[in-house]
């Protein structure tokens, strides 16, 4: 950072030869000049778009506290609901891999209509530590934007016709067992297990069929594809 622009503030200068300069700019450089990129580094990290939606900070999650374990504990309550996990001793675990909470701000309308603000907690596997997940065969069946494009310009010239998306509520949590997966393509049963976040096996304790989970002899087996697994 011994740089400096015409502000004095320090910069790095990434120069960036050809054919790759016509990636970074609309305008491509003559013979004899070259691209240059800036590099700022700021004291803080923000994002360009501030929202009331936004991952909470380290200080909303001191002063939510207890809103945060009330979504934490629902989180887990969902995931019990779809009979996502089962518990399984460590000690003969091949594939195991830990999970984090993604916490953010969420509006939602209650039965009387009003509008409010309530954290939504998320419990991701970190996938990519998954042993298997470099052999792992996978397909993701999204719509890229041609079949978008094609789908609303039909739809324009049809208007008999409804258009409408539908959004599934926890999505990944609904969807086929291992034990369905392995009968439909005929691959050996996967191992897939994981170990909660720091402070929530307590609170899988006080769900029923969980009372004597024991955090450091067990870990959680999916019975079915998890949130941030390759297979979900």
């Amino acid at each position: 950072m011994d740089e400096l622009d015409e502000h004095l503030q320090p910069c790095l200068l990434l120069y960036v030869d050809e054919p790759l300069d016509k990636e970074y700019f609309c305008v491509v450089p003559n013979e004899d000049e070259t691209a240059v990129l800036r590099i700022y580094v700021a004291a803080t990290k923000t994002t360009v778009i501030k929202r009331d939606t936004d991952i909470l900070t380290k200080e909303e999650e001191k002063t939510h506290w207890k809103e945060l374990q009330a979504a934490t504990l629902e989180e887990l309550k969902i995931w019990v609901k779809y009979k996502c996990f089962h518990m399984r001793p460590k000690h003969d675990v091949r594939n195991i891999m830990d999970s984090r909470n993604v916490l953010k701000w969420k509006w939602v309308t209650d039965e009387q209509g009003t509008k409010k603000r309530i954290i939504r907690c998320r419990m991701a596997l970190h996938g990519f530590k998954d042993r298997d997940a470099d052999v792992l065969e996978t397909y993701a069946g999204t719509a890229g934007r041609t079949s978008q494009r094609l789908l609303t310009s039909e739809a324009a010239n049809h208007p008999e016709w409804e258009f409408l998306t539908i959004d599934v509520n926890k999505a990944f949590l609904q969807g086929a067992t291992y034990q369905e997966l392995e009968a439909l393509t005929g691959d050996a049963p996967r191992e897939v297990c994981f170990t909660l976040p720091k402070g929530m096996a307590e609170m899988l304790r006080q769900i029923s069929g969980f009372e004597h989970y024991d955090e450091r002899v067990h870990c959680l087996e999916c019975d079915r594809p998890g949130t941030g697994s390759k297979d979900a």
